[in-house]
């Protein structure tokens, strides 16, 4: 296949929410002094797939951060400087799609970089991609962000980027080998090192435009593709990691985004990179080649007709390559032609011959002459083990040999000879043969088919071997052959015959042989197979029995007699119902009629049914149920019994036994108990059937005596309100009512209950368990007496003088006597009393009547007295230092008696608060009357106001900044809080100061939680950090490289390490392989290893060193190369 050598070149498009982005990248030029040349070079898609001919962004804007991610710069890139790119490709044979279209424009920007520790991050980003990409996910939303590094100046000072010497093709062609210069140079002399990346994302279709910070994530693979396998491609598209030459071979049309990182290394340290975002276009191009598809070998004579499968070639030169004919030459498309004698010949294909895009092809073969082998296939021979013999034939040249192939069903399978006899075949039926002839290279075979046969049939079948008349027996016969290749001829034995291939016969009974007659129609063969005795007829059984009986009364017990023949199984049935399988058997019926039924079977399971009836007249107990109007009653009732029965009650004869010595015959009788319980029991005879039936009921009658209601009680009267206590002495109850003037008020078994003044009647209602009741009446007389009531209403309005209001209330007094809990008593009527403290306070008043029921009554009421609260509050320095903020504490003053039931705060701006402690915003600078109310629960009331003023200059801003210094293990704090006079430094576990710039000292690997509170007069305010000294921290700055070229040069001639602190201790040690420790340095920032070890160079290849230091070891690995 044809190789190209291609000079990649870069499709990136870059515009707002349009598709038309191909490619780019981002170098940069150090110009000295800080000063650095930024280059973004974008290409865009101007053919018909960007649809929307979206051109290039003239308002865009290039973005620089520092490696933290902080941004340092934004420039306006203004207007590209463009230009359309023109295809390089080396070979003129290729026709690309006229609708290719790329154009270039390139953004120029200069700006200075201040030195830092970390270096600068130059960014450019854009959307979008075109929708047609095959390779990564969502590619019309995923935009491009183009990224180049600069390092740290403390690394190497004024460096250049790379930059990429070519660009890509305009396409690649489809499954053609390419060669792609991806090369890029650098002005420092650093070592470039080239890889495959997936591209960065950029701005989405959402918002097309958008820039933000770093980290930025790369575009998403579909399924299938990878960094390592960006494109279809076998063998796999690869990129030198030293030369940047892309190799593979496409196989697959499509668009296809490509990264291609440039590292940057100067004596084996890493600087930066850039990375080129590109889009592959994988075309089928129209490419002349020359091909003439021949066999090594020919065979079919010596006149050949070539066949052409060229592609895109208009004209064609072809040489025959016969020497004895100069002549042997064509310009047709597929030419014929006859050479003169077999042998081996080389032909020649020029396609579009004499033009600069030509192609050639050579194809050698060998030429021989034709073969034909033939055999005459033998007889079929109608036997076993029969033997065939082949003779073979045809045009053979007298040095050819010879091959035969019976197939695997041949005893022996093969054979060289010409002639083979004696062959053999396991199975009969058609056998493939085969005749091969090999002479000079060439092969010919011929192949017939052999049908054999022996025995076309193995053994016949029965459907059964014993049956029972009138049953069908069915053949079949296992045969050799196909059955459409055999007619068939059958004999049953009994005078009748059948051709079919699986017939059926209808026997009588007896013994029969069977035969069977196959001629093959194929062969010709005749087979012949006999059973003797094959089928056995049998007569079918007679089932036939007798009963003892056929009627009694129930229980009924009846035998059957077995009378069947020809039959040795039997199953007996009632109703059904399968109940026995003896020869003979007997069963117990109940009452009512059933269906007795006898199958009998012979041993080979012939069956027939004799079914025989019999009709039973059951008298089951002539008595349902007997029945009794109650079976728990009272003296004297009557209880009334009742029988049910089957029988008309005509031909019945009853026998009553009531348990209590008397006896009836009439079917419902009556009778009257004494107390007690009674069994019953009824004997019943039927004069028809002559069967007697009987029932018992065991306690079946309870009779109880009658209960008798009697109570007692202490008194009939007494002063309202009357408290009774009720004596039950009732007998012969278990269940009580009592009722107070005919309303019932309680069911236990003794009542208490009080009396109001009045006359009342009291009854008790007596019950047994089955409701025996009666009834017992007493009537009592309560005399009502006057009740002396003390009774008074205190109220309480708060007022300075702490004076309360008393109303009386007191009932049928004629003396009274005050007590008001402060040591003043009185005797007389009293309105009011004043306290001359707050406190609580208990006011009792005692009244009289000598001609009362209670001669004397107390009343006691509890008032509580305070005086007024003292309202108050001051303005305190807030925490919250929001302009206009202030907050207020409550300072007033309240009884200890007494509570705030509710607090009201005007701030004199139009909003109040009900808090207890309030705060308010001042919108607005000025003086501000604020006042507070307070209601208590006591209902006093009281109020206090203030003028305040409002100046926002009077907010402190609390911050600080810090550094670390890892040789001390001291953080040193800088404070540059504004508006403050006072500091207050908290650090954790107690430790605070009060100094403006505090130093603290702080182990590596632990954290500090600090808080700095700074105030004022007005308000103060906080600002906290978590600072964290980290090991990773202390050692950022060593850089340890990974590759050195120990052979003389002075370039990266040693293994050095930066970066370590001159107050640090630490070791290095390197070693082999195998464990060997080749290197050992207590100075490793001083004492750099040379390669050596004891004096002796080092092989090339991979170290592993331990740099160990106070608080961290690192560990890793260094490549020799000489």
């Amino acid at each position: 296949m044809k190789k190209l050598l291609l000079v990649l070149f870069i499709l990136t498009p870059c515009i707002l929410n349009a598709t038309h982005l191909i490619g780019g990248e981002i170098t940069y030029t150090c110009q000295g002094d800080n000063i650095y040349e930024i280059k973004v070079v974008i290409y865009r898609d101007c053919g018909p797939t960007n649809s929307n001919n979206t051109g290039f962004d003239n308002g865009g804007v290039i973005s620089i951060y520092d490696m933290n991610n902080n941004l340092y710069e934004v420039i306006e890139h203004g207007v590209a400087v463009s230009e359309f790119v023109v295809d390089e490709f080396t070979s003129e044979c290729v026709t690309l799609p006229p609708e290719l279209c790329v154009e270039k424009g390139t953004y120029t920007i200069f700006t200075t970089l201040p030195d830092n520790a970390n270096g600068y991050q130059i960014v450019y980003q854009r959307c979008c991609r075109n929708d047609q990409v095959i390779n990564i996910e969502d590619p019309g939303d995923m935009g491009s962000s183009l990224v180049a590094y600069v390092p740290p100046s403390s690394e190497v000072e004024c460096n250049s980027s790379p930059v990429f010497e070519s660009f890509p093709p305009l396409a690649l062609c489809l499954g053609t080998d390419l060669e792609v210069i991806q090369s890029a140079t650098d002005i420092d002399g650093d070592d470039l090192v080239y890889s495959f990346i997936a591209p960065y994302h950029g701005s989405s279709d959402v918002d097309p435009t958008e820039t933000y910070p770093p980290p930025y994530a790369q575009v998403l693979w579909e399924e299938g593709y990878s960094d390592f396998y960006p494109m279809d491609s076998d063998p796999i598209i690869n990129i030198d990691s030293e030369t940047g030459f892309i190799t593979g071979t496409p196989t697959q049309e499509g668009y296809y985004v490509i990264g291609v990182k440039v590292e940057e290394y100067r004596n084996g340290v890493y600087l930066g990179e850039i990375i080129r975002d590109f889009r592959f276009l994988v075309v089928d191009c129209e490419v002349a080649t020359s091909s003439v598809p021949i066999a090594d070998i020919y065979c079919d004579g010596l006149t050949v007709s070539f066949e052409n499968e060229s592609e895109n070639a208009f004209s064609y030169y072809w040489d025959f390559g016969d020497t004895q004919n100069p002549n042997s030459t064509s310009s047709l498309v597929e030419p014929t032609y006859t050479y003169p004698d077999s042998g081996s010949y080389e032909v020649t294909l020029i396609a579009n011959p004499e033009t600069f895009c030509s192609d050639t092809s050579l194809v050698e073969f060998s030429l021989y002459p034709d073969l034909f082998p033939f055999f005459e296939m033998p007889e079929t021979i109608c036997e076993e083990d029969a033997q065939y013999d082949f003779f073979g034939s045809g045009v053979i040249p007298p040095s050819a040999s010879y091959s035969w192939d019976f197939g695997e069903n041949a005893l022996v399978q093969t054979s060289t000879e010409l002639n083979p006899d004696g062959i053999q075949f396991l199975n009969d039926g058609s056998q493939e043969i085969t005749f091969s002839v090999s002479y000079l290279n060439c092969d010919e075979s011929y192949t017939s088919i052999l049908n054999t046969s022996g025995s076309d049939v193995l053994s016949i079948e029965a459907s059964a071997s014993e049956v029972c008349v009138p049953d069908l027996v069915s053949f079949t016969a296992n045969t050799t052959v196909p059955s459409s290749d055999l007619i068939y001829d059958w004999n049953f034995g009994d005078g009748s015959s059948s051709n079919l291939e699986i017939p059926a016969n209808l026997y009588e009974p007896g013994i029969y042989d069977v035969s069977l007659t196959v001629t093959n129609n194929v062969t010709g063969c005749e087979t012949v197979i006999e059973e003797l005795e094959f089928v056995n007829v049998f007569p079918q059984p007679v089932s036939l029995f007798e009963s003892s009986q056929i009627s009694g009364c129930a229980p009924l017990a009846v035998s059957f007699d077995n009378l069947s023949t020809d039959a040795d199984q039997f199953t007996w049935f009632v109703d059904g119902n399968e109940v026995s399988t003896d020869t003979n058997f007997s069963y117990t019926f109940n009452g009512g009629n059933y269906e007795v039924t006898l199958q009998a079977v012979s041993d080979i399971e012939c069956a027939t049914d004799d079914s025989y009836s019999i009709q039973i007249d059951s008298y089951d107990s002539d008595i349902i149920s007997i029945e009794t109007s109650g079976n728990e009653i009272c003296e004297p009732d009557v209880v009334l019994f009742n029988v049910n029965t089957i029988a008309p009650s005509s031909q019945l004869v009853f026998d009553w036994d009531l348990g209590n010595g008397t006896s009836s015959n009439v079917q419902s009788p009556t009778i009257q108990y004494s107390a007690g319980v009674y069994d019953v029991s009824l004997s019943v005879y039927n004069s028809v059937t002559g069967c007697e039936s009987f029932i018992e009921e065991l306690e079946w009658v309870s009779v109880y005596s009658q209960p008798e209601a009697i109570f007692d009680v202490n008194q009939t009267s007494g002063c309202a309100p009357l408290s009774l206590s009720f004596d039950n002495l009732s007998a012969n109850a278990n269940q009580y009512n009592w009722f107070v003037n005919s309303v019932q008020i309680s069911s236990d078994n003794e009542l208490s209950y009080t009396f109001s003044e009045g006359t009342y009647n009291v009854m008790l209602q007596a019950a047994s368990d089955v409701e025996c009741t009666t009834d017992d009446y007493e009537s009592i007389q309560i005399q009502s007496l006057p009740e002396v009531v003390a009774d008074f209403d205190v109220n309480y309005f708060c007022n300075e003088d702490m004076e309360v209001q008393i109303q009386n209330n007191s009932q049928s007094v004629t003396s009274m006597s005050w007590s008001f809990g402060d040591g003043f008593i009185s005797s007389e009527d009293v309105f009011s009393h004043e306290y001359a403290f707050a406190g609580e306070y208990v006011i009792e008043l005692v009244t009289e009547n000598p001609l009362s029921c209670n001669l004397i009554d107390l009343e006691s009421v509890s008032v509580t007295v305070a005086a007024p609260p003292d309202v108050s509050f001051d303005i305190l320095v807030s925490e919250d230092c929001e302009e206009g903020f202030v907050e207020f504490e409550n300072t007033t003053i309240l009884s200890d008696y007494d509570a705030a039931s509710n607090w009201e705060w005007d701030f004199g701006n139009g909003t109040t608060n009900s808090s207890f402690e309030s705060s308010n915003t001042f919108g607005q600078e000025g003086t501000y009357s604020v006042e507070l109310t307070v209601e208590t629960e006591l209902g006093c009331e009281g109020s206090f106001s203030e003028q305040i003023l409002i100046d926002f200059s009077q907010i402190p801003l609390s911050q600080f900044s810090y550094l670390i210094d890892t040789c001390s293990n001291n953080v040193l704090f800088t404070n540059e809080s504004e508006s403050a006079d006072s500091y207050n430094w908290n650090f954790g576990n107690m430790d605070i100061s009060d100094e403006v710039n505090p130093v603290v000292e702080l182990l590596p690997g632990n954290t500090l939680e600090v808080t700095l509170t700074v105030s004022n007069d007005f308000c103060y305010n906080s600002v906290s950090d978590l600072i964290e000294f980290s090991l990773e921290g202390i050692y950022d700055d060593i850089v340890i490289p990974n590759v050195f070229t120990p052979n003389g040069d002075y370039k990266n001639d040693v293994f050095s390490i930066s970066g370590i602190k001159d107050c640090e201790s630490s070791v290095l040690r390197i070693f082999n392989r195998w464990g060997e420790e080749v290197f050992y340095s207590a100075y490793p920032e001083e004492d750099f290893w040379k390669g050596f070890h004891r004096s002796e160079e080092v092989a090339e290849g991979v170290y592993f060193y331990v740099l160990e230091m106070e608080y961290n070891q690192i560990t890793g690995t260094v490549t020799i190369l000489r």
